[in-house]
């Protein structure tokens, strides 16, 4: 790139090339803004469809209603479940802890936030956990 600059600062570099290689070191310095939205409203992109096209069918309007709370929803629970997760994994955790993870798991699983599968693992590495620090 340094080559192309000097060389249009000489004026051997003309037209539509030099202009495309401005523009795109130009549009390579832009950054996108980043964007996680708010649990609140349950959007999650700025650049979703959803924001440009509004369903006109009202059952598709309360689907789309019914789509975005469970959304913030399941934020929220999985939020919490992760929060409780990492206080029960520390060494010193009581067993009231531990057994409000144990009681968000099986709910997650129950409910079909987290596969059941993955809510046993978690708990059998919690035990395994637990096990091995009251042998030791």
């Amino acid at each position: 790139m340094a080559r192309a600059d000097g060389l249009r600062q000489r004026g051997k570099l003309r037209g539509t090339v030099a202009a495309a290689k401005t523009t795109t070191k130009i549009d390579s310095r832009v950054r996108l803004p980043m964007f996680r939205g708010s649990p609140k409203t349950g959007e999650s992109c700025p650049f979703s469809e959803l924001e440009f096209s509004v369903p006109n069918i009202a059952s598709a309007k309360k689907n789309m209603r019914k789509s975005r709370a469970a959304q913030a929803r399941n934020r929220a629970q999985r939020s919490a479940l992760r929060t409780a997760l990492k206080k029960a994994k520390v060494e010193g955790a009581s067993a009231e802890v531990r057994a409000v993870a144990t009681t968000l798991l099986d709910r997650a699983a129950r409910k079909g936030l987290i596969h059941r599968n993955a809510a046993a693992r978690q708990k059998s590495r919690m035990a395994k956990k637990l096990n091995a620090a009251a042998a030791a």
